[in-house]
């Protein structure tokens, strides 16, 4: 890309005129705001800004300044903020200045929105009720119920980001294309839904890149005209200059006091928004070397989810199954625990597969004996899985003690990795002493009109039961949401952890993670200077997912709606690359392209990958009666080869890459209990034996190619059977290609002006040499590679 030196004096200027108010070289090192600010997306009407999810004291805040265009309501005695757009014209980005009494002036970033005004229609009068339910309300037909007006017409207006969404009409209970709409998408169950699109979400956005590291700075590179940019070091904006005809961002003197900070870059370019831009710095220079990063640096973890009961069984004396004649063995104890673990932490297994943190699923102490039931064939369930407590701060006797959770922690970390735990806040088991003595605590079992509060996962999300000896606690109570955070901050101090994954997100109060966070930066960042990892799971749209990643809340979700694509498209023949590849961009539009959304190859609620890859399990089937009523086994070899490409992307895209466990050598499953079996470690077959040597080799890749963890992504070519796309980070990159294809493609990838003198494959075929810019490549059928100029 080359830069036109018009482009960025204009930029000279702008960043000029910041310069005198942010003294850039004199840049405040003690930091009021804990972390980097998450910008303020602005709604379409009123938007409100919690200032605690920025400043621990926010009384300390002595005067806010906005953009022309925007005004606000400052309600001190709540620190909160109500921003609306005047009638001026509002820039696409902006800051908004806080000035501290203390003298620090910091910025955080604002995001004009772009939603659009989108009417659902269906002409047809001769029907009682129908909805419209889709991604734009989380398939929530409650949430679409449709009007009709004195034409005939049935309407539901939505305000929506630019973009594609699947959506279907509920006629009567009955669900119904769209028939005025030719344009649909396979649903990978069997059937189609239609596809709407809102805005032009395929116009292109600015692109600007990372280009080359100087002796006190570094040079962006763009091709976009008229481009708008700030940049920021932590959370104040910083000058940029002209040198070379290029954008350079110099790297100040007082930048070195810090081992760990960042420079973000925000752009826009004739209205659009570019992908921001973040780039760590170690002690005040640009990160250039792997070994510059550790286990506290979010953006390096390669995380592996285990459930301790179906681990390892290190110790058979806290072995103790439910004796009960109606839970089937796989619905019962199995015996792993926390010893378990730590053996395997020690013997070097997650280290030699390049795992650097480890997910543990709920330890706390849960109900004994038989609950809930599975209809025909019948079974009861354990409560081996963790997620139904009946303490807030014991662990559970039969995966260990806390010394032995106290052992597993510290072996994690004498070898740089990290320890995180479910935590469970949405709910209690009804043997709960906390509930038994204060019932009122729990939201009502049953709704106004009578019937059961359970399973209603969208129209009652934040009161529903999961099941009926499940209360869930009302966390809108500030005494309950204080005493569950408090049991949170307890695992923090006590065992040392390095933070969460949160169980049911989207079912618990944003209040309730603010109180959290709020604890946690406090007590935990702030106190004992130590980076906490909190990673949310929402099944839900991007927007109710993001809703919730921000500087008050959590670091990230886990990404379903790109899982569920990954999945479709590597197990299923039929299913396009170009649908992996717009799911892709969908979660960069949303999270941005730095993000630490979680990329599962599975997870304990979902079948086995495995499963559908091979053809033992249909996507059109009950996945958890496929479990109790099928022997599922691996039958074609070449489901191995599927995986493989899967873990591929995983490891190379944004995001956090997260192994669940077994899937490293291909374990099978339909659904729950059947994905849960014990971990296999030995008596492997070759296809099993080489998956995990691949899986080590591509996390090792990723570990070590800093492009991998902290570069930009380009998305280089799509077709129906393939996908390339690169990841930069200054001069170095890795080009990423994948070919589902039964035959093998031979393509020309643009190398960005990147020397790809002597390439490096993962496969270890020989590469050669770029030529005027392009690098000429052959992708085997069904298969993947990865290419590195380092």
């Amino acid at each position: 890309m080359e830069i036109k030196r018009s482009i960025w004096c204009y930029l000279f200027v702008w960043a000029s005129l910041v310069a005198c108010e942010t003294r850039p070289d004199h840049l405040h090192i003690h930091e009021e705001i804990i972390g980097l600010a998450s910008p303020i997306r602005l709604s379409s009407d009123t938007t409100e800004v919690f200032l605690k999810d920025y400043l621990l004291n926010p009384e300390t805040i002595a005067r806010i300044s906005l953009a022309q265009g925007l005004d606000y309501y400052w309600d001190t005695a709540a620190q909160k903020l109500k921003l609306w757009q005047t009638g001026e014209r509002l820039p696409t980005l902006s800051a908004l200045r806080l000035s501290t009494k203390a003298g620090g002036i910091y910025h955080i970033m604002v995001q004009k929105s772009d939603k659009i005004t989108f009417e659902f229609a269906l002409i047809d009068q001769n029907h009682k009720e129908v909805a419209v339910k889709g991604e734009m309300n989380a398939w929530n037909s409650h949430a679409g119920a449709m009007s009709l007006d004195k034409d005939g017409k049935w309407k539901k207006t939505f305000v929506l980001d630019p973009g594609s969404y699947q959506y279907k009409f509920v006629v009567d209970g009955r669900e119904l294309s769209d028939p005025s709409n030719p344009d649909s998408i396979d649903n990978t169950i069997g059937g189609f839904n239609s596809l709407a699109w809102v805005g032009n979400p395929n116009a292109p956005r600015p692109a600007i890149l990372t280009s080359k590291i100087a002796e006190n700075g570094f040079y962006l590179e763009s091709d976009a005209g008229d481009i708008q940019l700030f940049a920021l070091w932590q959370n104040q904006l910083i000058e940029a200059k002209i040198h070379n005809d290029q954008l350079f961002i110099p790297l100040l003197p007082s930048m070195q006091a810090l081992e760990r900070s960042y420079i973000r870059v925000f752009a826009t370019s004739e209205g659009k928004e570019a992908l921001p831009i973040q780039i760590p710095l170690h002690y005040g220079e640009v990160v250039q070397e792997s070994g510059q990063l550790s286990r506290r640096d979010k953006e390096r973890t390669i995380m592996y989810f285990l459930m301790v009961d179906r681990f390892r069984n290190a110790d058979p004396t806290n072995d103790e199954p439910v004796d009960h004649p109606e839970i089937r063995p796989m619905a019962n104890h199995l015996g792993g625990d926390l010893a378990g673990v730590t053996e395997k932490i020690k013997s070097g297994y997650f280290e030699a597969l390049g795992m650097n943190t480890i997910w543990l699923s709920p330890i706390v102490q849960n109900a004994q004996g038989a609950w809930g039931a599975y209809p025909e064939p019948f079974s009861r369930f354990s409560s081996y899985h963790g997620y139904w407590p009946i303490s807030f701060n014991r662990v559970d006797y039969r995966y260990g003690t806390e010394n032995e959770l106290k052992e597993l922690v510290a072996a994690a970390h004498a070898r740089d990795m990290n320890v995180l735990l479910d935590f469970v806040a949405n709910h209690v088991h009804e043997e709960h002493p906390y509930y038994q003595a204060n019932p009122e605590v729990a939201t009502e079992l049953y709704l106004p009109d009578g019937s059961l509060n359970t399973e209603r996962w969208d129209d009652h999300r934040l009161t529903t039961w999961f099941d009926v000896f499940m209360p869930t606690l009302d966390l809108e109570r500030q005494e309950v949401a204080e005493m569950l955070s408090d049991s949170a901050i307890y695992w923090l101090k006590e065992f040392q952890i390095d933070g969460f994954r949160h169980d049911a997100t989207k079912h618990i109060p944003h209040s309730f993670w603010r109180t959290l966070t709020a604890k946690v930066k406090d007590q935990i960042v702030a106190e004992e200077d130590r980076p906490i990892i909190q990673i949310g799971e929402t099944y839900g749209s991007p927007e109710l997912i993001s809703s919730y990643i921000n500087s008050g809340e959590l670091d990230s979700q886990f990404d379903f709606n790109l899982y569920d694509d990954l999945v479709a498209t590597f197990a299923r023949a039929e299913t396009p690359m170009h649908r992996l590849a717009a799911s892709l961009e969908k979660s960069l539009s949303y999270y941005g392209q730095h993000h630490l959304m979680g990329n599962m190859t599975g997870n304990q609620d979902r079948a086995r990958f495995m499963a559908y890859a091979d053809g033992s399990l249909g996507f059109d089937e009950d996945a958890k009666y496929v479990g109790w009523t099928r022997d599922i086994q691996v039958k074609d070899p070449a489901a191995y080869k599927r995986l493989q490409s899967l873990m591929a992307f995983l490891m190379t895209a944004p995001g956090i890459p997260v192994v669940y466990y077994g899937d490293e050598i291909g374990m099978t499953g339909a659904g729950d209990p059947d994905n849960r079996r014990m971990m296999r470690f030995d008596g492997l077959e070759q296809e099993e034996l080489q998956t995990r040597n691949v899986t080590a080799e591509l996390a090792r890749w990723r570990t070590e190619l800093l492009p991998l963890s902290l570069g930009q992504t380009v998305l280089l070519h799509v077709d129906e059977s393939s996908m390339v796309m690169a990841r930069i980070y200054f001069e170095q990159m890795v080009i990423i290609a994948f070919n589902k294809g039964l035959t093998d493609i031979n393509l020309a990838i643009p190398t960005y002006g990147r020397n790809f003198d002597a390439p490096r494959s993962f496969s270890g075929t020989k590469i050669p040499p770029s030529q005027e810019n392009s690098l000429s490549i052959t992708i085997p059928s069904s298969s993947f590679e990865l290419i590195s100029n380092q």
